[in-house]
């Protein structure tokens, strides 16, 4: 069993947007992605929707998003994925 202190390595936070999967889920806002997460890696979930939500996600501390309704509807996934890269390269120096 690992230590109680033991430090998370992933965390998925969301609905960071409107989904439809979870109409009564409170959206977080991409604010909530600047939270401090330590050394885990934080992905966004929850109306992801479109490349330029990925790229703000990721602008705003995600290091990951889940892209699942573009997923199942057979999309291409390759704008998600620049959008992806292109919010990290924009992310500001020292957010984590």
């Amino acid at each position: 069993a690992a230590p109680l202190d033991a430090a998370a390595d992933l965390i998925q936070l969301g609905p960071i947007w409107p989904t439809p999967s979870k109409p009564a889920a409170i959206p977080l806002g991409e604010a909530a992605l600047a939270w401090p997460h330590g050394a885990a890696l934080l992905v966004a979930v929850g109306g992801i929707d479109a490349p330029e939500r990925a790229q703000l996600a990721t602008a705003a501390g995600a290091d990951a998003v889940a892209v699942i309704r573009a997923a199942w509807s057979g999309a291409s996934l390759a704008p998600f994925v620049a959008a992806t890269s292109a919010g990290l390269t924009r992310r500001q120096p020292g957010r984590t």
